[in-house]
């Protein structure tokens, strides 16, 4: 089906683990948070392990633990178990719970309203921190056409919407998980105890069913301007090593006009701000802008 994994035999680990990475993250947000909200809720139950509690139920009984974030342009899932001697069953046993995440939620709609509060929770909680403040200042005072500009965490006050649409949020989910989330914009990596030809086994059985897509990344690399006999991606998208492996991040963004844009330019740079931090304290940040990697200066320059 596409999906790229690192298989990582280690017979005498005392923990095994596994970790997905989503190339989407709330640069993605439709409104603002989205990308988080859906993060919450692929841990509420699948069609195949309906109960909300059977993920952490079974890890817990495992010795193991489960966590996830949502960054700019990534969103990872990972969780941990402790293996029985001889034993290395309970690892398909969280593999085969962790794969429905992504073959099939329920995004159960009776479970929407206790999401939101956790993350609404998470965002009260993170504004008693001074440098949260200043980095959701930092990005408040970005250019408004790049997405570094949006809200990533969300709240209560920018998600409940969903709950007042035609659609209903469960169509919001089901949409970001369709366009995001799908194997070629997907990575895993997987260690256990077990022989690398029974890891690959035991994946196919369980991410195996993930449905195969497009073979080309969501975010891709973009060269405007290159150059020299280096084609861009429109002209060569067939042969780039984006393909078969991750695009580099921090590329180029554009407007709802197809221009570059980004983050910081000249009107937001050379600035100073200050601010009366929550806790009694003194420092000086000094940021500087660095072109993205794929900027047509910087691959000239290589």
């Amino acid at each position: 089906n596409g999906l790229r994994a690192l298989l990582v035999s280690s017979p005498q680990t005392d923990v095994e683990a596994a970790a997905l990475h989503v190339q989407a993250g709330h640069f993605d947000d439709l409104r603002p948070g989205l990308a988080h909200f859906h993060e919450h809720m692929l841990f509420l139950g699948t069609q195949k392990y309906p109960s909300s509690e059977e993920f952490e139920s079974y890890l817990s009984s495992n010795g193991g633990s489960s966590n996830a974030y949502t960054d700019m342009e990534d969103t990872n899932y990972y969780f941990s178990i402790t293996p029985s001697q001889g034993d290395t069953s309970a690892l398909f046993g969280a593999l085969d719970r962790f794969s429905q995440f992504f073959i099939a939620p329920l995004f159960d709609t009776s479970m929407v309203e206790k999401e939101l509060r956790a993350i609404d929770s998470e965002y009260r909680n993170s504004i008693t921190s001074d440098s949260w403040r200043n980095y959701q200042l930092l990005k408040s005072a970005s250019n408004p056409q790049h997405p570094f500009h949006k809200f990533g965490c969300g709240n209560y006050e920018t998600l409940s919407p969903i709950l007042e649409g035609n659609r209903g949020p469960r169509e919001d989910l089901l949409d970001f998980s369709k366009t995001y989330y799908k194997t070629n914009n997907m990575r895993l990596c997987v260690v256990g105890r077990a022989s690398l030809d029974v890891l690959q086994t035991t994946v196919e059985q369980t991410f195996g069913n993930l449905p195969c897509s497009d073979p080309l990344q969501h975010r891709r690399r973009r060269r405007r301007g290159g150059g020299g006999n280096k084609p861009s991606l429109e002209e060569d998208h067939h042969h780039m090593p984006s393909i078969t492996e991750f695009p580099t991040e921090h590329g180029q963004y554009t407007n709802e006009r197809g221009e570059p844009v980004r983050a910081f330019d000249s009107h937001n740079l050379g600035m100073i701000r200050e601010t009366i931090p929550l806790l009694e304290s003194r420092s000086i940040k000094v940021a500087f802008a660095a072109p993205p990697l794929d900027d047509p200066l910087l691959q000239e320059s290589r």
